[in-house]
């Protein structure tokens, strides 16, 4: 596709950026009069240097077979006649032409009345004149962001179409002029701070602000010049356009997708974001910079600092709020925050990076929502995190100051780092959570994952935090009492468990996508312990930190004879008795259910091994808080050459129902063994999270429907527990369809059927999706989502 921009008679060839499609909408016409050629060098600044490039001009491909029209074709303007002046022309409109421009700036989905463009782009604005525009009319058009705009500062662009570039970057053509009517075409600059651009067009002594003057400019994935510019069409329609989406949540080996409206497009959402970064106080010099832009929304999607977005809540009490499990997208929030101007409660990690995923989708910057599972809260930032047992094998909360999480949900966004050495573009960990203050202040990243993966851990911006949430070793500690005091006898390490299967949606599909080796090298591999080691020798001055030993953490009553202080980084043992460990629920754990666990006691080698077993059961939090001790079991097992011996551990209804339905949170079944081999020093430990699983949501309705003609879709439940489900509530949104809906359900006996319906009125056409979750005291959270293709 090819744009013609006219300047005083001159032809200029521009095309749009990189596989956009055509702009059909501009012809061009030979009005009457002629004016000089344009025949000045290529745009400089007052130095001679070439300014930065437009993305039109930065594309460079795609683009062939432009042929340059003959004299008779060209564009002009009226030439002026004797008997008037210029003072004389006004403007009677503007029109922001919306839908052919939002169209090509990818931007149409914007549920705004204001234009909404990406930087570095071509848009078209017509102008209507009181009278033909001649060659001698003073024309230009004024664009201004921030309460001081001013010229120096790039923050305010007066474009003269007769003119070279402005300094600022920004170019202006008169692209077509016949009668009263000029059509102009604006290119912003590619590194233009994002943001609310106000709009007024001066002709000599006389201002025009039109009624609805705001014209919103954001990031350019679409743009080569664009330093968030991202070449694959199907990534930019996943990482900026996708308005839904997964965060997976639940365990290591029990992954599953919770379904998660994004809706960046969503009404008042683009003001949302406008707000958060005037909010911000960024200097409008770093609105150019997405790294910069990114760090700071990752500080105020919590409400940490500044009365940010959301307020986290880890207590399992949400009296004043929305509990962090009712959540089904992101557009209540921000329409609640936007509105009030107030934190809104609460939050819990996936809320925070979905609401994040939001911002940076909406600002134009390609953003996915990851999740890691065992993900380590090292909060010394030494590479490990110690794990307390009692001798039944029970963890021991009031004793870590770190933590595991069975997950952690985080973000990655897009981005070339111009303030590293080469080599670290591409995709940046950020995280809105707030665990850590950073700069103090509670925000995280961006950080680069070449860095993460290479253990370069000194490279801004905390890295080292990150690091350790994919890499730090698990060290296990039996805790026992002897003369008055706790005596610390380490059982064993694990230096492969943290940091596993990181999560994000596949592009294009609906499931998961590995993406752990984007974070780390294999482990166990060469790579892997250079990469440790290099991380290591960064985080502090003699570049030995104690890992798998004796730490920085230990508690005061650690006895040192029982603690070995000389080992530095330790591999995973592998016992040479060859016995290992194993937990596995013969079934699925259904509320009010047993439940039944199997710990398997297993010799892969010839001998005979007597092992002292002991094995827990808790109900946890996907923080790793324990809520309560459901059970344990110890018991002596005798192998005997290959072998393996299974030892049930079982728990009644009764010991942990009323616990499940007291917790506000989602609660797991822990279960931790012990395994002591008797005549040998080997110590081993395994633990494993087990999820309850619950009855479906069942949706109706139809595969297809008409845009703008109603439909009716319905929500049907089951109690198939023999549990009631007390205070039930369904949450239920469709974007594009219908705002978010709450039915309060009140109690659901065993067997018995609710169904809710909603009456949906499409407004926008494509494939959309249905999200729908149920909560009640016992069950904090089952999700179901149905797509359906909306027709013109």
């Amino acid at each position: 596709m090819i744009l013609l921009f006219v300047s005083e008679g001159s032809v200029h060839l521009s095309s749009d950026c990189a596989n956009s499609p055509s702009m059909n909408f501009l012809s061009l016409t030979p009005p009457l009069g002629s004016g000089p050629a344009d025949t000045s060098e290529p745009d400089t600044d007052k130095k001679g240097s070439r300014l930065p490039p437009a993305c039109s001009e930065a594309s460079g491909r795609g683009y062939s077979g432009a042929q340059q029209p003959p004299a008779s074709q060209t564009p002009r303007v009226t030439a002026p006649a004797s008997t008037m002046t210029a003072s004389d022309l006004k403007v009677t409109k503007v029109d922001f032409l919306k839908s052919q421009n939002s169209v090509q700036h990818h931007t149409d989905a914007y549920e705004t009345t204001s234009l909404v463009v990406r930087r570095g782009q071509p848009f078209l604005l017509q102008l209507t004149l009181s009278r033909e525009l001649r060659s001698t009319d003073k024309l230009a058009l004024h664009f201004s962001i921030g309460e001081r705009p001013m010229k120096p500062l790039g923050t305010l662009m007066s474009l003269n179409p007769r003119s070279t570039r402005d300094l600022s970057g920004w170019h202006i053509t008169i692209a077509k002029s016949s009668g009263t009517e000029c059509l102009l075409s604006v290119t912003s600059a590619a590194d233009a701070p994002v943001g609310k651009y106000g709009l007024s067009v001066k002709t000599g002594s006389n201002t025009h602000k039109p009624e609805n003057n705001t014209v919103y400019l954001l990031f350019n994935p679409w743009c080569e010049a664009d330093i968030v510019f991202l070449s694959d069409e199907a990534e930019r329609n996943e990482y900026v356009l996708n308005d839904t989406g997964y965060i997976y949540v639940g365990s290591a080996y029990d992954i599953h997708g919770r379904p998660w409206n994004f809706g960046q497009f969503e009404e008042s959402i683009l003001d949302a974001c406008m707000y958060l970064l005037d909010k911000s106080k960024l200097k409008m010099s770093s609105r150019r910079d997405p790294v910069i832009v990114s760090r700071a929304m990752s500080a105020l999607v919590n409400a940490n600092d500044e009365n940010g977005v959301l307020l986290g809540n880890w207590s399992g009490k949400y009296e004043n709020g929305t509990s962090p499990m009712a959540w089904i997208g992101s557009v209540a929030i921000l329409q609640q925050y936007y509105k009030t101007k107030k934190p809104v409660g609460f939050g819990q990690c996936w809320v925070f990076s979905g609401v994040l995923t939001t911002v940076m989708r909406c600002l134009g910057i390609p953003a996915r929502s990851v999740s890691n599972f065992n993900s380590a809260h090292d909060t010394d930032e030494n590479l490990r995190v110690d794990v307390y047992l009692n001798e039944k094998g029970e963890k021991l909360k009031w004793m870590s100051v770190d933590s595991i999480w069975n997950f952690h949900v985080w973000n990655d966004v897009w981005m070339k780092r111009r303030d590293l050495p080469s080599g670290f573009d591409g995709w940046q960990a950020i995280d809105s959570t707030p665990q850590e203050q950073s700069q103090g202040i509670f925000q995280c990243g961006p950080c680069p994952l070449k860095a993460i993966r290479d253990g370069d851990v000194y490279l801004p911006y905390d890295s080292k935090f990150v690091y350790a949430e994919v890499n730090a070793d698990k060290v296990y500690w039996r805790v026992t009492e002897e003369n008055g005091r706790n005596k610390y006898i380490k059982l064993n390490v694990e230096s492969q468990s943290i940091g596993a299967n990181i999560s994000t949606k596949a592009v294009g599909q609906n499931r998961r996508e590995d993406i752990t080796q984007q974070y780390k090298f294999p482990e166990g591999s060469s790579e892997e312990r250079a990469s440790m080691q290099r991380a290591i020798s960064f985080l502090q001055p003699s570049g030995l930190v104690p890992r798998a030993g004796f730490g920085a953490i230990r508690p005061m009553s650690v006895s040192l004879d029982d603690v070995d202080g000389r080992a530095m980084v330790q591999n995973e043992v592998v016992p040479k008795s060859g016995v290992e460990l194993a937990i596995t629920n013969e079934k699925p754990l259904y509320p009010g259910e047993p439940i039944e666990v199997v710990i398997t006691v297993k010799s892969t080698a010839a001998g005979s091994w007597t092992v002292a077993l002991a094995g827990s059961c808790q109900l946890q939090s996907y923080t790793g808080k324990v809520d309560v001790n459901l059970g344990y079991i110890k018991e002596t097992v005798k192998l005997e050459g290959k072998s393996e011996v299974r030892v049930p551990l079982k728990i009644a209804p009764d010991a942990y129902m009323k616990a499940l339905a007291a917790a506000e949170d989602e609660e797991h079944v822990h279960v931790t063994a012990i395994a002591e081999i008797e005549g040998t020093p080997e110590k081993l430990t395994k633990e494993a999270a087990l999820s309850f699983e619950y009855p479906p949501i069942q949706v109706q309705m139809p595969e297809t429907a008409k845009l703008n003609k109603d439909f009716t879709c319905a929500f049907i439940f089951k109690n198939k527990l023999n549990v009631p489900l007390d205070n039930c509530k369904l949450m239920v949104e469709g974007l594009g369809i219908f705002k978010m809906a709450t039915f309060e359900e009140g109690d659901v006996q065993p067997g018995r059927i609710i169904k809710s319906e909603v009456i949906c009125t499409p407004t926008r056409a494509g494939e959309k999706k249905i999200v729908a979750k149920l909560t009640s005291n016992q069950v904090k959270g089952i999700s179901v989502e149905k797509a359906i293709t909306i027709t013109h």
